[in-house]
């Protein structure tokens, strides 16, 4: 095995380690985050769904920012400093007063997202040599993210108490953590392009099968908003314990770990 091999196995073992960390923090919050700003901020159902719409908006607006920032300076800048911003939102969200300050967290925590999330993707892929490589790259990547939505859900309930802001400062510790293996294990540059003018028409061929496919992630994710913010507080309503909420999550993680490798 060439030293190269193993130095390439190993930041993607960082990466794929870095989005467990992510979604571990960050599935610790989402499923009590509706509950907390209801029972313990009394926002009201509408004032829940801008805060949880504001993520979603500056999710958006920012992978694209991040996706051009990624490609001219590299991935690692926008998977640190992603995962940090993201980690400051979410510690902030266990401070934060009145309406105004959740909402410039949640958009602070969009842009920390937009920044890490393709990035990380576009980095596994760049070190992923062979389309065998890339499915199996990504098989793992699926298993890790599952397997931090997994643990989040137990922690939450049985170590950090469900809706407390103790969870918000625990998930920002997180992300501070993964952003910092991502600073000192990854390449500076890794997966910085240089100009393609062959690959030119081939861009602009795909332009429409592209925009189709953002289209049906748009409302795919427009109706997953719904789920995160009706689940938890149905969920609530009719278990009787704001705390078992976020076990919802464990249970959907664990069959999609089980399942991932027969798919």
């Amino acid at each position: 095995m060439s030293p190269s091999f193993r130095h390439a196995r190993m930041q993607k073992n960082v990466l794929l380690f870095g989005v467990l960390l992510v979604h571990l923090g960050f599935y610790m919050v989402l499923p009590i985050i509706p509950l907390y700003l209801s029972l313990h901020k009394g926002f009201s159902a509408p004032q829940i769904g801008i805060v949880l719409a504001c993520t979603s908006f500056s999710f958006q607006a920012f992978s694209l920012i991040g996706g051009l920032l990624a490609d001219r300076y590299g991935r690692r800048p926008l998977i640190v400093w992603g995962a940090w911003m993201r980690g400051l939102a979410l510690a902030g969200f266990g401070a934060a007063e009145g309406f105004g300050s959740f909402v410039a967290l949640s958009l602070l925590s969009g842009a920390g997202v937009g920044f890490n999330a393709p990035s990380t993707k576009a980095a596994i892929s760049d070190l992923a040599s062979t389309d065998t490589e890339k499915t199996s790259a990504f098989s793992l990547r699926g298993v890790a993210a599952n397997a931090g939505m997994c643990a989040a859900g137990l922690i939450t309930y049985f170590l950090l108490g469900g809706a407390s802001s103790y969870v918000f400062y625990a998930a920002g510790a997180l992300f501070a953590a993964a952003g910092a293996l991502a600073r000192v294990y990854l390449p500076k540059r890794i997966g910085v392009a240089g100009k393609n003018a062959a690959a030119r028409p081939a861009v602009r061929q795909a332009r429409i099968p592209f925009a189709v496919f953002a289209a049906s992630l748009a409302l795919i994710w427009a109706l997953y908003a719904q789920f995160v913010l009706a689940v938890p507080l149905r969920a609530s309503a009719v278990l009787g314990d704001p705390d078992a909420v976020s076990l919802i999550w464990t249970f959907n993680s664990l069959a999609v770990i089980l399942l991932q490798t027969p798919i």
